[in-house]
């Protein structure tokens, strides 16, 4: 008997068999080649817009901070603006105690503070560095110094010092 043609039928279809398996396990392999480069390109695209979010949240971070330390500065020098008005019109009003007519005013101060305090209030009339008037009644006191005249009247002015900064 000869069995070479069985043998080779055999060999054929183990062939065939082993062909078809390799085949298989190439597609199998190229569907996991895709897969997996699907996998890294989504995973690069989720990478590059978290990196995305990263920088849009440290810019505005930056610009918070930025937009903080720029407001701080005008605040800082507008500050010190009003404390240089302050000082300049305390020293102003202060020359108003060389001035004519300067007896005049602190009879009007002390009129005021009579009609705010009644006729037995205690009156200091051109205290020295402040000028104007203070005055006591019991507990009750008034100032009305040339130096605290000044403040009152630079705090008064609210929206039209305000107004400066517009």
């Amino acid at each position: 008997m000869n069995l070479e043609p069985l043998q080779r039928s055999l060999l054929d279809s183990v062939r065939a068999e082993v062909q078809e398996q390799e085949r298989l396990e190439a597609a199998a392999a190229t569907e996991q080649l895709r897969e997996a480069r699907a996998r890294a390109d989504a995973m690069a695209a989720e990478g590059r817009l978290e990196g995305e979010r990263a920088a849009m949240r440290e810019t505005a971070r930056i610009h918070a901070a930025a937009v903080r330390t720029v407001r701080e500065s005008r605040l800082r020098a507008q500050r010190a603006l009003v404390d240089e008005l302050c000082s300049r019109v305390r020293d102003a009003v202060l020359e108003l105690r060389d001035a004519p007519g300067y007896e005049q005013l602190l009879d009007r101060l002390a009129k005021m503070a009579r009609d705010q305090l009644g006729p037995d209030a205690e009156l200091e009339r051109d205290p020295p560095g402040v000028g104007g008037v203070l005055a006591r009644a019991g507990s009750r006191s008034v100032d009305y110094t040339l130096a605290t005249l000044a403040t009152r009247m630079i705090e008064g002015l609210g929206e039209s010092l305000e107004a400066l900064w517009q």
